[in-house]
């Protein structure tokens, strides 16, 4: 039943003694030669089973699509992994994902992905699909490399991966020399990649030849979500104002309430159709300014989300300040309101503004909010 029709479904549950077995009679079975997609994801197979796993791999040589994923494969045991792909010259979409690592790594040091693994990956021309979604560091270089020599492309994701530089050092004096130059890269470095929709969540670390090779991919969907340091501000500014095709965009948890000029810089993403702003704790001065100043520029914007931004909107926040320190409070608690309404105001095509929950001394923040709205004109069924 597993290998009907091109597929081979072994997703979850197998474990103990019974995985190597398993494996074993897999890679017998002459039918694994004709699989296209091959799913052995969340089957605890660890460092342990890792041999078996490779001989299976390589028994399954038209195989298309892979995920084996969250199997507590450790860093090591990548490149073994990324060896076994040179059979499956066919593969379009790879997961070798495994967020199950992160508890491990809470309490001791995560391992690095050497050079060779990304340099194997490099190899499958055909990929057009990668996760590598992992609490490992890795090369910035190895992964820069990987998305300018795979035109291929299209999807990556190294969500949690921390970035570190070969020459540390040889990256300062690159920066300080560049802080005297135009701001624009240079030709030479100028190579382009053909991801489309980047995910870095969770990231950590920095690195020049990662970030010029983001720069050089027409991006279509940038996630950079809890991102801890991965671009300074200067380069990500350098990076938004390149990237007019640019249709969604995560920036939720990003310490934007300290990069100001960040929020500035959304003015050249003209095409974005989804925005998220959460968790930046911009507070309503920084949110109604960027209504005023940033959102006529977004003309195709349908779906912003501003939650977890410490915007106030309702009555007892308001008879509250009143009594404990006067009228002057009363006006400063509706700025959540004014900061939502200029949102509205300077956008003729937003579908949906997610504002989340207000605080804890609001409980009638939402409903205040949409009577606010509703009574300059605004559609409060946009507000959620």
């Amino acid at each position: 039943w597993g290998t009907w029709g091109g597929w081979g479904d072994w997703g979850g549950g197998t474990e103990g003694e019974g995985v190597e077995t398993l494996l074993q009679t897999l890679t017998g079975m002459t039918a694994m030669g004709r699989l296209k997609h091959f799913n052995l994801a969340r089957n605890r197979l660890g460092h342990i089973s890792c041999m078996h796993t490779c001989k299976l791999i390589r028994s399954c040589t038209n195989l298309t699509h892979l995920n084996i994923s969250e199997n507590g494969f450790l860093a090591r045991d990548l490149e073994m992994l990324a060896d076994s792909l040179s059979s499956c010259t066919k593969l379009r979409q790879l997961d070798i994902s495994d967020r199950s690592l992160h508890s491990v790594n809470m309490f001791s040091t995560s391992e690095s992905i050497c050079s060779g693994v990304v340099e194997k990956i490099c190899r499958c021309t055909r990929l057009t699909t990668l996760k590598l979604c992992r609490p490992d560091r890795v090369r910035g270089e190895d992964v820069a490399a990987l998305i300018l020599t795979n035109h291929a492309l299209t999807d990556l994701d190294v969500s949690g991966l921390t970035f570190c530089c070969e020459d540390e050092e040889a990256e300062e004096e690159e920066e300080e020399e560049e802080e005297k130059e135009d701001e624009a890269v240079l030709p030479s470095q100028s190579c382009h990649g053909g991801v489309r929709r980047l995910k870095m969540d969770h990231c950590s670390g920095t690195c020049r030849a990662l970030t010029r090779a983001v720069e050089g991919c027409e991006l279509e969907e940038l996630s950079v979500a809890n991102g801890r340091g991965i671009m300074d501000e200067r380069a990500f500014i350098r990076l938004l104002s390149t990237k007019i095709s640019l249709t969604l965009l995560d920036l939720s948890s990003c310490d934007l309430c300290r990069r100001q000029d960040v929020l500035l810089s959304l003015r050249s993403c003209s095409c974005l159709t989804g925005l998220s702003l959460a968790g930046n704790f911009l507070g309503s001065r920084r949110i109604q300014s960027f209504g005023l100043d940033v959102m006529k520029h977004l003309l195709l914007l349908e779906y912003l989300d501003v939650s977890d931004n410490n915007l106030t909107f309702g009555c007892v926040q308001i008879e509250w300040a009143h009594r404990a320190r006067g009228m002057k409070e009363e006006a400063d608690a509706s700025e959540g309101c004014k900061a939502i309404a200029s949102i509205l105001e300077n956008s003729c095509t937003l579908r949906r503004v997610m504002v989340g929950r207000s605080s804890s001394n609001d409980p009638g923040g939402r409903e205040a909010l949409k009577q606010y709205v509703m009574e300059r004109g605004f559609d409060s069924m946009k507000i959620a």
